[in-house]
């Protein structure tokens, strides 16, 4: 009898788990500071003035081509676009093709993960210095050429992981590390 109530209080923890795990995305998505087009952005510095992307304001309805800018003005402020929130674009499966910044140096955890429909290369400015694990996951569909930034030394877990690339891939020599499934 003590052991069936342990199980179901375990139960009943996953699934109290879940929810909170589902509400902090939630708010997640709702926590940006401004909103400049159909893009949402956090100010996360303002001596130099830089932003990091948070997401679409159609969230994973986003559709078509995504371009990401070098730079957006907020209230007569110009910011840096240097970063992109983990999760940003999760599961948006109507994108078509993305562009990323020049000034973007972090693209966060899983922000294109399940992203199936974007076409053509991809190619990750040199301003670029990470690329947190499962960034790109599952985004089949990138049909064309992979150009890796001439600044990242590691690629992480997952990285590309089941994007299919069918062109060229370009690894820059300052590459020293390949983590487990990056490529695959």
């Amino acid at each position: 009898m003590i052991l069936f109530f342990l199980n179901l209080l375990s139960l009943r923890l996953d699934y109290i788990l879940s929810i909170i795990i589902s509400v902090s995305f939630a708010l997640q998505a709702l926590a940006y500071d401004f909103q400049s087009g159909n893009l949402l952005y956090s100010i996360i510095g303002t001596d130099p003035p830089c932003v990091r992307l948070d997401g679409h304001i159609d969230g994973t309805e986003a559709q078509g081509e995504l371009v990401i800018p070098e730079t957006v003005t907020h209230e007569g402020v110009a910011y840096d676009v240097t970063a992109i929130r983990q999760f940003a674009f999760y599961n948006c499966k109507g994108l078509t093709s993305l562009a990323l910044g020049q000034r973007i140096e972090t693209i966060g955890r899983q922000c294109f993960d399940k992203c199936s429909g974007i076409c053509g290369d991809l190619i990750i400015p040199k301003s670029v210095t990470e690329i947190e694990a499962n960034a790109f996951y599952d985004c089949s569909g990138l049909d064309g050429s992979l150009v890796i930034s001439e600044n990242i030394s590691v690629i992480n877990t997952n990285v590309f992981r089941n994007c299919g690339f069918t062109c060229n891939l370009v690894i820059p020599e300052r590459v020293t590390v390949i983590k487990t499934a990056a490529l695959i």
